[in-house]
């Protein structure tokens, strides 16, 4: 996945990409080579279909979860065959998500999750089902990191503006 941003790869198109390739026999490494060329070939609807997939997925949730996404927010009737067809290939397209969910579900485990920048989320009591508590361990590292980096970009903006001997009030 890192590797398709880094790239500047639609996440949506791959995933769509390699879910619609995938029963073809191309093999994985083959379709990273020219992914490309795949994603190009993607039609508007087929990268809306990828959408619930990624969101779906990336937090924590099942196949089931993907279908009510789907329906939901984005008008698509999957089945949970689909649904779990695609989960499959998801994580065979980013592999790294799975191990990095596993963790996420040990933190449940310890009633703790913290993020990269050190904040800490006690889970600790909360009544939610288990299902429930892994995606807030999934989430919370992903929110709470853009959060710090939302922050930072306006501390690195008022730093600009005031070096800049501009006034800091926006007036409309």
């Amino acid at each position: 996945m890192l590797q398709f941003l880094w790239e500047g790869i639609d996440l949506h198109k791959a995933t769509a990409a390699w879910i619609k390739t995938r029963s073809s026999g191309i093999p994985l490494a083959e379709f990273v080579r020219s992914v490309r060329t795949h994603t190009a070939a993607i039609l508007k609807d087929e990268r809306q279909a990828g959408k619930p997939i990624n969101f779906g997925l990336i937090y924590g949730g099942g196949a089931n979860i993907v279908v009510d996404v789907a329906k939901k927010d984005y008008n698509i009737t999957m089945t949970l065959e689909q649904a779990e067809e695609a989960r499959q290939g998801f994580f065979e397209l980013y592999p790294g998500l799975l191990s990095w969910h596993t963790a996420a579900w040990e933190s449940v485990r310890k009633g703790r999750i913290e993020t990269p920048f050190g904040l800490v989320r006690s889970l600790a009591g909360m009544t939610e089902n288990q299902g429930a508590l892994q995606r807030k361990a999934i989430n919370t590292p992903i929110q709470g990191t853009a959060s710090y980096i939302a922050l930072l970009g306006l501390v690195c903006c008022c730093n600009e503006i005031t070096r800049r001997g501009l006034d800091p009030v926006v007036h409309i």
